[in-house]
């Protein structure tokens, strides 16, 4: 019963792992996307927005 928990709880991580750097991808895609709109901006605030968003 312990190994079907330990089975389960490995399971629910990597799902939520998976879902969290799907999330950062769809994220990062639309980043790429607004920069591509928006090319205005300095480099150095796409680095930070950027930053913001994986870090925070």
């Amino acid at each position: 019963m312990l190994f079907y928990n330990t089975i389960l709880k490995t399971i629910q991580v990597n799902t939520s792992y998976n879902s969290y750097f799907g999330l950062m991808r769809q994220m990062y895609k639309k980043v790429l996307f607004l920069q591509s709109k928006r090319t205005i901006l300095t480099q150095k605030s796409n680095v930070h927005f950027l930053a913001h968003c994986f870090f925070y």
